[in-house]
């Protein structure tokens, strides 16, 4: 089907450019030591007898020592297979031990294309001035002296002389081995002849005479070399991953309702009920059953951003809250002030190397017990001083606030504080109760007498009696004084045996033992009139204080996990195992639930207007409010769990879709079931109402079943999508084969996409089911690397099809003739329509592209539905590919989709499914059972592409915008852009700069004006600028907080500070430096022909490495590698780097004619004037394949995920994305800004979203990197 991405541009002829001998030295040069490991591990070297590393001492270098004669020690490259280098020339570094001992050189090769072998042998037994063809070698003599010599091998000349042919074609090296009583400096490959003149660093010996280089065979004078280079197999081009953006368009969102329970509860006050919902804090008003919460705007603090993972305990005291997150190696406490609206939130903090299982704050609220395991799983007691800790809510360090820590060997499931003595708590677990005290720094601890009740026993939850009044208090102080019994008070203890041991407080033994429940008790608490507990058996019992019998309960529908009773004792909160939590009114015997949740992943939702319904592992389906999140009805099936739904439109109707291929129809308001179809035998995968009147479902069996509403929902036709497969091919159950169908209501059009073909979609006439003849190759008709289809849904006659990594494309079907007439929804079903397809009108279309903006991640299931369009179709809802926690919305109109994105991050597991209500709320829902409904709002509207010629930078036009205040945030970024829509895909005016020599550090402009250097605040006229040196810079650059600048008499550095600059020492260097790269670690200058490297952070002496070549540009490494990378005068590169205290040029860049260099990660980015972009790691052949950006460029910068190219008049950004299977560095345009002069720097900035460029007329500027501000640019390069 000849569908046309719309986003595809038509390509350009070009001419390739012409190949010139200079193109060799583009070519690797291999050190085929460095990639074989023979300095370090010997993994990919053979050896045989005596072969050895060692330091030679003339040298000062690692090289290989081979002792013995030629038979006895070898050392053969590699140890396995072949080395399959392409090159021309051979280098080999060596050493004789004495001109009387043997030792030999051979090397393997063959030509590419004529396959015919070689092998050259060099020997010490070969006379001098004199070679032979003997033995299948080419013989050649080795040097007769014992000096390091470097013999170099012309591979084309042997060949030549071997097979007395004149062939050029490439040559292979197989095999190289090295035998004799010899050392070896190194083994290198290359395309390019070097000579003892412009040889690279590494082939350079610091030796008393120089280094001879003995070229085999020799080379006649006056005869020219030509160079040949192997053309490389033209590949096509990338293809464009980007769909269009869609400017100055943006949605903000804002949380309406929260719907989960997570088993967490406490009392804020005495109306106000706190539950964990996810990683969140819910509350909820007991007294009339409302939410209380403030709704979550964008940008807003959240509770989610300070827990990572579920909430899994709350604490409650008088004016403060506890939440903790209790996974392994992730766990972190929370607190809270509680607010009438919302909870403040105070500080965090990890607690324990490991879990935490219990919070209990004093009854005065100054202290915080924690519970956890340390990093060697043992059980941990933490006692925090609450004050402090408040104190310190913004330093990560929380030592100081520690009052106590203690080891048990104990378990500890649940503990208290002790209401009668303050440096008191009690703990129990697994068969012990023991009582802690808090004294000088340390909990001691003993055990309570509990005889044989302990054995085997696993206490669960415990409380103390409370104290009636003062002269209660009294005889409870004589008590613990004196241990009597008169005035003692009770510890009631829960076991897992439905039991309540009731133990002494003064005497710590065992009173007496009460049956209370016939299950587990979870929970159990004590006020002044009853005691409360809750147990397994579903069942919540309020005693009086002697047992006789219970005075109220209240009956569950599953165990009851948690209770907490409110302040003044009047409600009671339980939470039971299938998410529901309900309040128990003590004084009226009333019980209302107020949160309901599923207990298991959701997976489907169907909405209708004002509510929406779920279904979910937990084997129910259940109907919520749209608004207030309340749910209205509940169906449980456990013997056949639902799968899909479908709300029938204009009813009160649910179809439901089962695991065993039955489809019902229920009255969920009524909960009652009102007809039951038995069609499929495999599971529903997918259902869907077209109208009121017809139900379309699909199966794993492969089957499309179709039935008519107003015929009790009869089958009216049944078909397989695949006729091409015999019927059984799906199999009984289907497996993991799934069918996904989408209606059109306003079009008689059934789309379905299944797994056995999931780069095709089938279309369908909705009336009788005859398949179209037209049929969606969209595989074959992308013009990008398309997934696997997973999901479809239709935005009138568009038909958006959703990949399994999220990405999302278009087909507009409008236009065309798809063989299938339209019904309405009086006419009866079973109707065939007839007609001829046509398919020119078609157009394929991405829409999104979730690729281009995230790394790989864990690819879309079936069972996970989030790629969604809205009803109004201004807005699309996709995965995180990062977290899929987090969904973004966009705003997309026609297939341009908008880069800025609203971010919605409060879920604490992975969400499976995303839904649009008819209102267009959106409603989120994770696999823990947890929904969010979110209400949304569109801004900006659709401004065209310019057509004419790119507008100049501070024109009043919409994508340039004038500012004359502009700060910085913590990050060090301008502070406006990352955050407000109106300024995405903006440039905006900052200052005006004296010259080149600028740079950024933190919020400070720091230039060389004609007065020497001073900082100032860009923009802001009302600052006095500050003077640092009087002397005028030659260079500059900053790395954070840090800036240095090198003048005529050495470099300087200073540092920004609260209290405002201070000088920074960098070493005492006092020659001119001409270039400077800054790290975290240390600081690089260039002196003409030396580079110096001081150690910020150590200090010490000033390192030198020496170099034949001026150094022209210095690029550091990030973060803490001490290296940095040269640019030199005659346009090659290398790197230097620090070891062991001392500077020294270790890599030689194998690029020339380079007019600028950046460091990327862990490479050299390096720029030729061809526009050429090469990337270096460790060798100095290429790590990646190169690149071009085309021909003008003049200098580049590199982001964290981006490439600035400065040109002539323009600056464009690319966005880089490593394709390790393909060896390639891919660049996808983003950006281009178009100058009104030429850009005299370009630095990047440490997000990825932004840059700054000055001009040579001195305006800077900074501007979006993820916008486009003109024309796409992909066409031209």
């Amino acid at each position: 089907m000849p569908l046309v991405d719309v986003n595809q541009k038509p390509a350009r002829s070009r001419k390739p450019a012409p190949r010139s001998p200079a193109a060799a030295s583009l070519q690797p040069l291999v050190d085929v030591f460095n990639r074989l490991g023979a300095l370090g591990s010997w993994d990919g070297v053979g050896r045989k007898g005596d072969v050895a590393r060692g330091l030679d001492p003339q040298l000062k270098k690692i090289v290989l020592t081979l002792g013995g004669s030629t038979a006895r020690s070898t050392l053969i490259l590699p140890k396995k297979g072949e080395l399959g280098l392409k090159a021309r020339f051979v280098y080999v570094q060596y050493a004789r031990a004495s001109p009387s001992k043997p030792c030999s050189i051979e090397i393997e090769l063959t030509r590419r294309k004529t396959q015919d072998s070689c092998r050259v042998s060099l020997s010490s037994n070969t006379p001098q001035d004199t070679y032979k063809v003997a033995g299948g070698a080419l013989r050649a003599p080795l040097a007769e002296h014992s000096r390091w010599t470097t013999s170099v091998v012309d591979l084309q000349g042997c060949c030549d002389l071997f097979h007395k042919t004149d062939n050029q074609s490439p040559i292979t090296v197989r095999k190289i081995t090295i035998g004799g009583d010899v050392k070896v400096k190194g083994v290198w490959t290359s395309q390019k002849e070097f000579t003892e003149v412009d040889c690279p660093v590494d082939m350079r010996l610091k030796t008393r005479t120089p280094v001879e280089f003995l070229r085999f065979p020799e080379k006649d004078e006056g005869d020219e070399e030509p160079i040949v280079v192997e053309e490389p197999t033209p590949k096509r081009a990338p293809p464009p991953y980007a769909p269009k953006v869609l400017r100055n368009a943006s949605v903000r969102a804002s949380l309406q309702c929260r719907l989960g329970y997570a088993r967490a509860v406490a009392w804020a006050s005495p109306t106000r009920c706190v539950y964990a919902s996810g990683r969140s804090l819910a509350s909820v008003d007991a007294s009339s059953g409302n939410p209380i919460s403030k709704p979550l705007q964008l940008n807003e603090l959240c509770t989610a951003r300070c827990h990572t993972e579920a909430i899994t305990l709350v604490a409650a005291s008088n004016n403060i809250l506890a939440t903790a997150q209790s996974k392994d190696e992730k766990c972190r406490v929370a607190l809270w002030k509680p607010g009438p609206r919302e909870d403040e939130y105070i500080t965090d903090f990890a607690p324990h190397a490991r879990a935490v299982t219990c919070l209990a704050f004093s009854h005065d609220g100054g202290r915080l017990c924690s519970v956890g395991l340390d990093a060697q799983a043992r059980a941990q007691l933490v006692i925090f001083d609450v004050a402090k800790l408040i104190q310190k809510k913004r330093r990560k360090d929380v030592s100081t606030a520690i009052i106590a820590r203690q080891l048990s060997d104990f378990d500890v499931s649940a503990i208290a504080w002790s209401p009668y003595e303050s440096d008191r708590l009690v703990s129990c677990g697994r068969e012990n109760v023991r009582f802690w005290r808090l004294r000088h720094g340390h909990l001691p601890g003993c055990p309570a007498l509990l005889h044989e009740y302990a054995r085997d026993a696993k206490f669960t939850a415990l409380c103390f009696e409370p104290v009636y009044g003062a002269r209660d208090g009294q005889d409870v102080a004589e008590a613990l004084a004196t241990k009597s019994e008169r005035g003692d008070k009770v510890v009631f203890v829960a076991a897992a045996s439905g039991h309540v041991l009731q133990v002494s407080y003064a005497q710590r033994s065992l009173l007496c033992v009460l049956k209370l429940h016939d299950g587990p008790i979870r929970g159990v608490a004590a006020t002044p009139g009853y005691v409360v507990t809750a147990a397994d058996d579903g069942y919540v019992r309020l005693w009086p204080p002697g047992f006789a019998d219970f005075l109220m309960e209240a009956k569950h529908d599953a165990p009851v996990v948690s209770i907490s009773v409110a302040p003044d004792g009047l409600r009671v909160a339980c939470g039971t195992s299938r998410g529901a939590l309900g309040v128990l009114d003590v004084a009226s015997h009333k019980y209302g639930t107020l949160v309901r949740a599923h207990t298991g992943a959701i997976l489907d939702i169907a909405c209708t207007s004002g509510k929406f319904a779920t279904c979910g592992a937990d084997a129910t389906v259940r109907v919520w409010d749209e608004t207030t999140g309340l749910q209205r009805s509940e169906l449980a099936s456990p013997d056949d769990r639902a799968l899909v739904l479908a709300w029938r439109p204009e009813s009160d109707d649910v179809a439901v879709g089962f695991a065993s291929g039955s489809v019902r129809v229920f009255d969920l308001d009524k909960t009652e079931t009102l007809f039951d179809m038995r069609q499929h035998k495999a599971a529903v995968s997918s259902l869907q109402f077209r109208s009121k009147r017809h139900l379309y479902s699909a199966s794993r069996d492969g089957h499309l079943c179709l039935y008519d509403a107003q015929q009790n929902f009869s089958v009216v036709a049944v078909v397989h999508v695949d006729a091409n497969l015999p019927q059984h091919a799906w199999g009984p159950s289907g497996g993991d084969e799934h069918l996904t169908l989408a209606t059109s209501p306003e079009h008689s059009v059934v789309a379905c996409v299944t797994s056995r073909a999931p780069d095709r979609v089938c279309l369908f006439d909705a009336a009788s089911l005859r398949k179209s003849p037209l049929t969606l190759d969209v595989k074959e008709a992308a013009r990008w690397p398309l997934k696997p289809l997973v999901d479809l849904y239709w935005q009138n006659m568009t038909l958006h099809a959703v990949e399994e990594d999220g990405s999302v494309c278009r087909c507009d079907l409008s236009k065309a003739s798809l063989g299938l007439k339209g019904i309405s929804g009086d006419q009866p079903a079973g109707k065939s329509s007839s007609g001829k397809a046509t398919v020119s009108d078609v157009v394929l279309q991405r829409v999104y592209a979730a690729r281009t903006v995230y790394d790989a991640s864990e690819p879309l299931v079936p069972g996970r539905k989030v790629s969604q369009v809205s009803h109004t179709g201004e807005v699309l809802c996709g995965l995180d590919a990062k977290d899929d926690r987090i969904v973004h919305l966009r705003a997309i109109q026609k297939g341009a989709c908008a880069d800025l994105t609203c971010r919605l991050d409060d879920h604490a597991s992975s969400i499976r499914r995303c839904a649009f209500t008819p209102s267009d709320r959106l409603v989120t829902c994770d696999a823990t059972g947890n929904l969010r409904v979110w209400h949304w709002e569109r801004r900006g509207e659709v401004l065209p592409s310019p057509k004419s010629s790119p507008m100049a930078l501070g024109t009043d036009d919409a994508f340039c915008k004038d500012q004359t205040q502009l700060g910085w945030d913590d990050m060090g970024d301008p502070a406006v852009s990352a955050y407000l829509p109106e300024h995405r895909g903006c440039s905006m005016k900052l200052d005006v700069v004296a010259g080149a020599v600028w740079c950024r550090c933190a919020d400070s402009i720091v230039e060389a004006a004609p007065n020497g250097v001073v900082a100032r605040v860009a923009g802001d006229a009302s600052s006095e600028p500050v003077s640092l040196d009087t002397a005028s810079a030659l260079c500059c650059v900053s790395y954070k907080e840090l800036v240095a600048f090198g003048f005529a008499d050495g470099v300087r550095c200073w540092s920004h500070e609260e209290g405002g600059w201070a000088s920074v020492e960098c070493g005492a260097m006092d020659e001119p430096c001409t270039a400077l790269a800054l790290n975290a670690t240390n600081i690089f200058s260039a002196h003409g022909d030396k580079v110096a490297a001081y150690n910020i952070e150590e200090g010490g002496t000033t390192s030198t490495a020496p170099e034949t070549r001026q150094i022209i540009e210095l690029a550091a490494f990030a973060h803490d590698r001490p290296a940095c990378a040269a640019r030199l005068q005659d346009g090659s590169a290398c790197v230097f780097e620090v070891e062991d205290g001392a500077l020294e040029e270790t890599l030689l860049v194998a690029v020339a004619d380079a007019v600028s260099i950046a460091t990327w990660r862990d490479a050299v980015v390096a720029l030729d004037k061809n526009g050429a972009v090469s990337f270096h790691r460790g060798a100095a052949d290429p790590c990646y394949e190169v690149v071009s950006v085309g021909g003008g460029a003049a200098s580049i910068k590199c982001g964290p995920t981006d490439l600035l190219v400065a040109y002539a008049d323009s600056v464009r950004i690319w966005a880089m994305v490593v394709d390790d299977k393909l060896g390639q560095v891919l660049l996808t345009p983003k950006a281009s800004l178009q100058l009104d002069a030429a850009p005299a720097r370009v630095e990047a900035a440490a997000s990825v979203t932004l840059g700054l460029v000055a001009t040579a007329q001195g305006a800077l500027w900074y501007f979006h990197a993820d916008a486009a501000h003109d024309d796409e640019f992909g066409d031209e390069a």
